[in-house]
């Protein structure tokens, strides 16, 4: 991170983690390649137009919600919020300082066996998108070498700089596994962040940001994660953008947000994926009472994919939105134990000519709502709930142009030994083009139980379904994409513990079970691991 009068540069060089679909309760299902569409929010962009594309009506309820709003009755303060501000801090991991710099230096050796066992499609892809080739069954005793180097430097009181960097070379001995080396170009990625604050006046603040990124996916011909047996996307990522917001009174805020995004693969292979999008918002909230706020928000984007045979798309959205969730530390309590948000609006949607596709258009109601209780909402100090839904309009991975229905549910549960979790998904995807439509439901159990102080047993499961709507002679890529056509299920379900020995030597077990039934049967798999390492660790 370098931060320099108010300006923040962020490089991040971190380990790849397998993604489960975010079924974490993050937010729908589909890879991160995209720019995270379905969060119209998130989505923003340059553009002039954005008034022009709403029609007459639109425009009319457009006047009347602002009015309305301007004109409500004052019950509360608010404040304006930017994001990404962070204060410089020494770093915990620190060993080493020199002046203004601090480092650590870590190696460790890890030595154990393994037993591994696999038939069909995937067999080659073990935990983790560091994707090692599996040449054999059975057993081996794998040797890894890590070595990593994590820097900081404070360059002045408002500027400084994080960097992590790391070597590793795996080796199998028995050979049923392909030797290599993992270099510290991160496996999740390669990230900067640089923004600069502004403010205009006492009450008028903004930033305006850059954030490149260099990453690698693992996802199905629909775009969504699959860490057995997906593709390897590798791609560059670059958004900058804007935001400005306007205190007008005690309970008022104006904002007004603009971002261009462009995604360029790595292969030829993804040359479909290759595109520039842009959008702008506005919106005005109103703080009607402590801890609630109401207000409306007009949006554009547009998205221009450099593959000719490929549709652009432009879509519009307005919406009127009730939160009563304003900042982490205000809350409204419905109910003892219960705090809701809400939204309402409409889209319209349009793609464009291209080859043998015409274009169309699609308009229809968005909404989202949403319920949190728990620990929050003192339905128990150990537990915590968690139930949304959302709909939104946006282009997908496969799709120029596409409707998204997403429900999601999550619950935690720390009760005596156990700690308890589970989290749902389920996202239906409708395409307003030639591709056909298709359900994901993603559910993640997860269960860990205190042995001793120190020592705990921690399992997970997790069961996917997939179902394709049939496509008929529409579709001219369904024979050549076999995920869009061919429904499956997969379960993967893991156990294992991991206990500090000493100070400098850890010993971690599992062992993994993953399958997959598919409608083409030349396509499922299934693959057994266990694994028992014992790994020493120094800090220079």
């Amino acid at each position: 991170m370098v931060r320099w009068g108010g300006i923040n540069f962020r490089i991040v060089e971190t380990a790849r983690i397998v993604e489960t679909s975010r079924v974490s309760a993050s937010a729908g299902v589909g890879s991160a390649a995209w720019p995270e569409t379905w969060d119209l929010r998130r989505f923003r962009g340059w553009s002039g137009v954005v008034m022009c594309r709403l029609n007459r009506k639109m425009l009319r309820a457009a006047l009347v919600l602002a009015c309305a709003l301007v004109c409500a009755v004052p019950a509360g303060a608010q404040s304006i919020r930017i994001t990404n501000r962070r204060d410089i801090d020494i770093p915990d991991y620190a060993t080493f300082r020199l002046g203004p710099f601090y480092s650590t230096a870590t190696f460790s050796q890890s030595v154990g066996a393994r037993w591994t066992r696999g038939r069909g499609r995937g067999t080659d892809f073990l935990t983790g998108t560091s994707r090692g080739v599996i040449l054999d069954d059975g057993w081996d005793v794998p040797l890894v070498s890590r070595l990593q180097l994590q820097n900081y430097l404070i360059l002045s009181r408002n500027m400084d700089m994080d960097i992590s960097v790391s070597a590793q070379y795996e080796y199998f001995p028995l050979d049923t596994q392909r030797d290599q080396w993992v270099f510290g170009l991160a496996e999740e990625g390669i990230s900067a962040f640089l923004s600069s604050e502004f403010r205009l006046s006492r009450n008028v603040e903004g930033q305006i940001y850059w954030s490149p990124s260099y990453r690698t996916d693992f996802v199905d011909f629909r775009g969504n994660s699959d860490v057995l047996a997906g593709r390897e996307f590798e791609y560059f990522r670059n958004e900058v953008g804007a935001e400005l917001n306007w205190l007008l009174a005690e309970n008022k805020t104006l904002t007004v947000d603009g971002s261009r995004v462009d995604l360029i693969p790595d292969e030829t292979e993804f040359a479909d994926q290759e595109f520039v999008s842009h959008r702008i918002g506005t919106g005005y909230g109103v703080e009607v009472l402590p801890g609630v706020e109401v207000g409306g928000r007009l949006g554009y984007s547009e998205t221009d994919y450099k593959l000719e045979s490929r549709q652009d798309n432009e879509i519009t959205d307005a919406s009127l939105y009730v939160n009563f969730d304003v900042s982490e530390d205000r809350h409204l309590q419905l109910s003892r134990n219960a705090s809701v948000y809400g939204s309402v609006g409409y889209a319209r949607g349009e793609t464009k000519s291209a080859g043998d596709a015409e274009g169309s258009s699609s308009e229809g109601v968005i909404w989202s709502a949403g319920i949190d209780w728990g620990e929050q909402g003192r339905l128990s100090r150990n537990m915590t709930h968690g139930l949304g839904y959302t709909r939104a309009f946006s282009g997908t991975f496969d799709s120029d142009l596409a409707i998204i229905d997403t429900w999601t549910y999550d619950w935690a549960w720390i009760v005596g030994l156990w700690d308890l979790g589970f989290a749902s998904v389920y996202s239906d995807t409708d395409p307003q083009d030639r591709a056909n439509g298709y359900t994901d439901w993603l559910n993640r159990f997860t269960a860990d139980y205190h042995l001793t102080r120190e020592l705990a047993l921690q399992a997970y499961t997790s069961y996917r379904i997939r179902e394709n709507e049939t496509t008929g002679d529409e579709d001219p890529l369904a024979d050549d994409f076999i995920d869009r056509t061919s429904d499956y299920e997969e379960w993967i379900s893991q156990i294992g513990t991991s206990y500090q020995l000493t100070r400098q030597i850890d010993f971690s077990t599992y062992f993994q079970h993953a399958e997959r039934y598919q409608d083409a049967d030349a396509f499922d798999f299934t693959r057994d691991t266990f694994q028992a390492l014992m790994t020493y660790s120094h800090k220079f």
